[in-house]
């Protein structure tokens, strides 16, 4: 049983480290000390891709509700805790996705975009 624990947390690193690889590959354009800089926020959103990829799996193997039983008749159906958590980080995923694209991305000013149009017209 621990020896299969143990292959899942390698099998899980190494997913986790592929995804990083493949967002540092996104971020070749910046210098080496803004991607040292954002080395913990690549690390968390490759975190999060693959625990939001485990989570979903099994969501849809187990489903989004669960039965409760509090007593002898109180009884019903709940969120799985496993469906708050993905709700939750991938709220906190989207926003570090953000944040890296605001990072690569092109950032335009408002005025510069405005006055290209002006003169054109």
């Amino acid at each position: 049983m621990k020896n299969e624990e143990n292959v899942k947390i390698a099998d899980r690193s190494e997913r986790i480290k592929a995804k990083e690889k493949n967002i540092l590959k996104s971020l070749q354009g910046l210098s080496k000390e803004q991607i040292n800089i954002n080395k913990d926020l690549v690390h968390n959103i490759a975190f999060m891709s693959v625990t939001l990829d485990d989570l979903a799996e099994d969501i849809a193997i187990n489903g989004v509700k669960e039965q409760y039983m509090n007593g002898a008749n109180q009884y019903g159906y709940k969120d799985r805790t496993e469906v708050k958590t993905y709700n939750n980080m991938f709220k906190n995923y989207q926003t570090s996705l953000k944040q890296l694209n605001e990072l690569v991305g092109k950032k335009i000013e408002f005025g510069d975009e405005f006055d290209e149009f002006e003169n054109k017209y």
